[in-house]
C-alpha cells in the first residue's frame, strides 16, 4: 500500500504565507505607482496638496506607509489565514482573530474613513476629517477639488 506524500501543515503555512506576501507587495507596489502617476498628471497645477510642502509631504509620508499594518503581529496572521487559509477550518478559526486585525488596520491607516472618526468631530450627519468629508454610512463626499470641477 502505498500513500502519497503529505507536506505538514507548516509548509501550508509557509506556501499561503508567500502568496499573501507576494499580494502585499504587488498592492504596495500598485499604490506606489498610482501615487507617482497623479503627481506627473498634477505637475505643473497649483493644487494646494501639491504648492503646499507640509501638505504634500504628510500625504507622500502616508502614501509610502500605506498598509504597513497589515505586517505587524495585530494584523499579519490574521490576514493571512481568512485570505490565504491553509484549510477551511483554519478559515473559520481565524473569524474573530480578523476582526480584531481589520479594527486595528482601520484605526491605524489614514486612507479608512474610520481613523477619522476616531480623531476627528462629528458635525451633523458629517464627519469633518483629514482627506474630506465623510457620511455616518460610511459614502465618501466628493472631496472639494471634485466640487470643483477639476478632473484628473
Amino acid at each position: 500500500m502505498s500513500s502519497m506524500y503529505r507536506p505538514p501543515v507548516f509548509l501550508d503555512q509557509l506556501i499561503q504565507t508567500e502568496k499573501y506576501l507576494d499580494y502585499l507587495y504587488r498592492h504596495y507596489t500598485e499604490v506606489q505607482n498610482a501615487w507617482a502617476l497623479i503627481q506627473e498628471k498634477c505637475r505643473g497645477m497649483s493644487y494646494r496638496w501639491l504648492v503646499d510642502d507640509c501638505i504634500f509631504w504628510s500625504l507622500d509620508t502616508d502614501i509610502k506607509q500605506h498598509d504597513m499594518s497589515k505586517l505587524s503581529p495585530e494584523e499579519f496572521q490574521a490576514y493571512r489565514k481568512t485570505f490565504y487559509p491553509t484549510s477551511h477550518e483554519e478559515k473559520v478559526a481565524a473569524e474573530k482573530e480578523y476582526d480584531a486585525a481589520l479594527e486595528h488596520h482601520k484605526l491605524n491607516n489614514g486612507h479608512h474613513w474610520e481613523t477619522w472618526m476616531q480623531l476627528s468631530n462629528w458635525k451633523g450627519d458629517k464627519l469633518e476629517g483629514k482627506y474630506g468629508s465623510w457620511y455616518r454610512d460610511g459614502r465618501q463626499q466628493e472631496l472639494s477639488y471634485w466640487e470643483n470641477g477639476v478632473r484628473i
